[in-house]
């Protein structure tokens, strides 16, 4: 679980991506059940090793 105020905006200075690209790139991951969002936390779900 990750806490931490960092807005679309602000993933997008750190990674050189375009804010839209981070929406969404987040959007694509919590569709795919890679994270969860839940108000300001972001959970990175256990994951099974590939096989």
């Amino acid at each position: 679980m990750i806490q931490f105020p960092l807005t679309h905006e602000d993933l997008s200075f750190l990674t050189g991506a375009h804010r839209v690209s981070i929406t969404r790139a987040m959007k694509a991951l919590k569709e795919a059940g890679k994270i969860i969002l839940e108000d300001k936390l972001l959970i990175l779900p256990a994951l099974e090793p590939a096989s």
